[in-house]
């Protein structure tokens, strides 16, 4: 139902949202967390609306392109990971010239 309101433009599946919600604890990419995904592909393609997977591992971004309405986008890391990241290989750099 919330789909097909013409205010809204997608859907965003928020995996880790909808599994405490749905009483399971933090997001696991279970098959219940499986199921839920394809309901919200499903909700989307229904209403002829786009809809976004944050998908942090090869095995959730293969399901999502499974999927009959894959989704429009995939957000592939969070910020603080992003940061981290570049931060970590900065200082291994810096470590590595002898600068720390």
């Amino acid at each position: 139902a919330i789909a097909a309101l013409p205010t809204v433009d997608g859907l965003f599946a928020g995996p880790t949202d909808l599994s405490m919600t749905c009483g399971r604890g933090a997001y696991k990419f279970t098959a219940a967390d499986k199921a839920d995904i394809t309901r919200i592909a499903a909700a989307a393609k229904a209403a002829g609306k786009s809809w976004v997977f944050p998908a942090w591992t090869p095995a959730e971004r293969a399901f999502a392109r499974s999927l009959p309405l894959p989704p429009a986008l995939t957000v592939v890391a969070a910020q603080n990971a992003v940061i981290r990241a570049g931060l970590d290989a900065s200082l291994e750099a810096l470590k590595a010239e002898g600068f720390i």
